[in-house]
């Protein structure tokens, strides 16, 4: 399951970057082939020069001294001597050090390569011919030389002229033999142009990948729920996806006529989930929603989780404990001046602060007047006394608060709660953030504690989309067809990442769209009477 991830989270990244992939490998397949276009062609010969060691009775101790003389004559060869020798010769229009830059020897065992590149084939050859006897001629006078010098010196000594001196002297010398001279090469050395283009291609691939590889590190937001996981040490109770524009036109999915919608049926799987997590709890009806920092979409979640509770029978209660910048009102449509704080001065009872919404079961008690210090009034006995009051009237009381980072009011909430649902937008929300947030959550001691992902787009990073994709086409089916339409569900989700939605789908989703606004035409227009009333 692990390595699944690995290569869906690969596949992600290189869909994410997939241009700058194409940008390094097409940039520079172009860059070699201008240079290849641009460079003119050389040639290289190559001269085979062998040195054996004078001796009457060769054996394995004349071999290794060949060797050991051929690597000594590599570095006599480009001395300026013999340059000097080749240029004069045949009469080179350049000088040693342009010569030089040509010449590159090379000892192979008892073998002196002597390769030389130029431009012209013909040219490549007689200069490496050139400096092989050059380089012979050279080292035959120096030997000839220290032979001349040592009889000297014996005439100097008065030393007969021995025989046998002079033989064991003679066999002292080495032999350089032409082994193979150069012959004119039928191409340019630098012709694989072909070779060249794939390397650059690779080495253009390889770039564009260290860089990609450099912005994902450089990237602090949370990539998957399994690194969202591991960093907050919290379960992943859920993920919801990204609202449509026609769905965003109302927050509250159970009300604006998208009851299937993939945001809905992400809502039905959080609130499926969440009673699972209650099972082996008692008490588990008051949760806290709350998220790091402010646009996260805890409020839209808030409300859409007490909608979908609401929806299956279930008597709720969502409460507006954001003292500084309560929203909950407009998501209904409902006048905020009597609400929690209005209890909590003894102005009202809490049946009557109570406000009754479209949805059924659905009550919500809204923040009322701005208190100066939320935070005084979120931690006095009397919302505490709130709090066990409205768990006596419903079967969930789902309460609101501002971000955990921003003011201190969530975790002032978090111990008179039962469960705390941490709201976090992967595409916003930065690791380091995220870790403060959840430990600061933790050290309030909650009863339970669960992360939701919200905002999460179809085009999401890792393994965000992967499910959602394939639990949405599983909740549109029939129940005639189910069977068949999961497994091309199943080849739609392996396809997802490569491929657009047709034209045909796109249009039946739109006549899907419509047969739902058709159905609740009526609801919709009641409740924007009933918002005007208010």
């Amino acid at each position: 399951m692990e390595q699944e991830f690995e290569l869906r989270y690969y596949l992600m990244v290189a869909r994410k970057w997939w241009w700058i992939l194409v940008v390094g490998v097409v940039s520079t397949v172009l860059v070699a082939w201008f240079f290849a276009r641009s460079e003119k062609p050389t040639y290289l010969a190559t001269a085979k020069v062998l040195v054996q060691k004078a001796s009457s009775n060769p054996g394995i101790n004349d071999v290794a001294a060949s060797q050991q003389l051929a690597a000594y004559y590599t570095d006599l060869i480009k001395t300026r001597p013999i340059q000097t020798r080749v240029i004069q010769e045949l009469g080179l229009p350049y000088d040693e050090d342009s010569l030089e830059g040509k010449i590159t020897v090379i000892s192979q065992r008892a073998l002196i390569l002597i390769q030389v590149k130029d431009g012209s084939s013909v040219e490549a050859a007689l200069l490496a011919n050139a400096v092989a006897r050059a380089a012979m001629d050279d080292i035959r006078e120096r030997q000839l030389l220290e032979l001349a010098r040592f009889q000297a010196s014996l005439d100097q000594f008065g030393i007969n002229r021995d025989s046998n001196i002079l033989a064991s002297q003679a066999s002292a010398l080495s032999l350089l033999t032409m082994a193979e001279e150069a012959v004119p090469p039928i191409g340019p050395s630098n012709a694989n142009k072909s070779r060249n283009l794939i390397l650059a291609a690779i080495l253009g691939a390889v770039g564009s990948g260290l860089i990609i590889f450099s912005l994902e590190r450089l990237d602090t937001r949370v990539k998957s729920p399994e690194e969202l996981k591991a960093l907050t040490k919290l379960e992943v109770l859920g993920s919801i996806l990204r609202f449509s524009s026609e769905e965003s036109e109302s927050r509250i999915v159970a009300m604006n006529g998208h009851r299937q919608s993939a945001p809905a049926q992400s809502f039905k799987f959080l609130r499926t989930n969440l009673q699972f997590a209650a099972l082996n709890k008692e008490g588990f009806r008051c949760l806290l929603v709350t998220s790091s920092g402010p646009g996260e979409g805890k409020t839209t979640t808030a409300a859409n989780l007490a909608a979908t509770l609401a929806g299956e029978g279930k008597s709720v209660i969502l409460v507006d404990a954001d003292l500084r910048r309560p929203s909950i009102h407009r998501f209904f449509g409902l006048d905020r001046r009597i609400g929690l704080t209005n209890v909590i001065l003894g102005d009202v009872t809490i049946d009557k602060a109570l406000a009754e919404t479209l949805i059924p079961g659905l009550r919500v008690l809204l923040s009322g007047p701005l208190p100066p210090d939320p935070t005084v009034v979120l931690q006095s006995q009397r919302f505490i006394e709130i709090a066990d009051q409205l768990r006596e009237r419903a079967d969930y009381v789902i309460i609101d608060s501002p971000p955990v980072l921003a003011v201190a009011d969530a975790l002032v909430l978090v111990p008179r709660v039962d469960g705390v649902l941490f709201v976090v937008d992967p595409e916003a929300t930065r690791r380091e953030t995220l870790k403060q947030a959840s430990e600061a959550l933790r050290q309030g001691n909650p009863g339970y504690m669960a992360v939701v992902l919200n905002k999460v787009s179809s085009k999401a990073r890792g393994g965000y989309y992967y499910y959602y994709y394939y639990y949405y086409e599983y909740g549109s089916t029939n129940g005639d067809r189910g069977s068949n339409r999961k497994v091309h569900s199943l080849l739609r989700m392996l396809k997802a990442p490569f491929a657009q939605p047709s034209k045909s789908r796109r249009r039946r989703s739109s006549a899907r769209r419509s047969a739902d606004r058709a159905d609740h035409k009526e609801p919709v227009s009641q409740a924007a009477g009933s918002a005007k009333t208010e």
